[in-house]
């Protein structure tokens, strides 16, 4: 799983999408309101995302 912040710079979305082709069975998730800094804006939300994948 590939996780991106919205507003990321640094992964932007063309860059996230090229990186998900060559990894087989990838998804890539994208954090509304972030930037390149996810665990640091929305640790709730990189938990969560976290538990669900090991939960699956």
């Amino acid at each position: 799983m590939l996780v991106r912040g919205e507003h990321s710079l640094s992964f932007a979305s063309d860059r996230a999408r090229r990186t998900l082709e060559t990894i087989a069975q990838a998804r890539l998730l994208e954090v509304e309101g972030t930037t390149h800094y996810v665990p640091m804006e929305a640790p709730e939300r990189i938990a969560q995302i976290v538990l669900a994948e090991f939960n699956a």
